[in-house]
């Protein structure tokens, strides 16, 4: 989360729903202006890292915490084999190789390419946050067509815009809460299409 001036990590393996009754970290966001949040709930792949070992669980960061991933998706087990050892991963889950590639370039743009070039038959649904400065925060989204990602433009509503795995996922969310879905723009991201929303302070 991008709180102002200040990047608020955490990740732990438990429940998603226990996690948000419970978990003082969640609970310190609502008594503070958030501009961009990534939140995951991850349902582990047999042979990709034991969710009960929290070094597999997204987000993904690098060293200095401005740049997260979170990953919807399986790297195939031969592409994965030959690419942990290469990246030295430090988890067992083949999400993290996404990030390795956006680290080992200059710039996200450049990670992305790569990404398509070495993991184009991989499934995947991928969203990276940039946090450039307190003032300039970057989203990137991307799928492929064994996976998908949906935006939800909630800006007249809410003036928030929201990222979600399914339309279902959101409505099933949501589905108790008294909103007007009328006022929503539902977007279905295509495979192959990069879509960048930037935040400044001042928009």
């Amino acid at each position: 989360a991008s709180c102002n001036d200040k990047i608020i990590y955490h990740k732990e393996p438990v429940k998603s729903s226990i996690f948000c009754l419970n978990n003082p970290y969640w609970h310190y966001l609502k008594n503070h202006s958030i501009d961009l949040i990534l939140t995951h709930a991850r349902g582990a792949s047999p042979n990709y890292g034991d969710p009960l070992e929290n070094r597999n669980n997204h987000p993904f960061t690098n060293n200095n915490k401005n740049i997260a991933l979170v990953h919807n998706g399986k790297v195939d087990m031969l592409t994965y084999d030959k690419l942990k050892d290469f990246f030295n991963l430090s988890s067992d889950c083949d999400s993290e190789l996404y990030l390795k590639f956006i680290e080992s370039k200059v710039n996200i743009m450049d990670g992305i390419k790569e990404i398509w070039s070495y993991l184009n038959n991989s499934h995947m649904s991928i969203v990276i946050a940039e946090f450039l400065n307190k003032n300039d925060k970057n989203l990137f989204l991307f799928r492929n067509e064994y996976r998908s990602l949906w935006l939800i433009d909630a800006r007249e509503y809410l003036n928030q815009i929201f990222f979600v795995s399914t339309k279902e996922i959101w409505e099933e969310s949501i589905a108790n809460l008294r909103i007007n879905f009328n006022k929503f723009k539902f977007i279905e991201i295509n495979p192959q299409e990069l879509y960048k929303i930037n935040l400044k302070s001042d928009n």
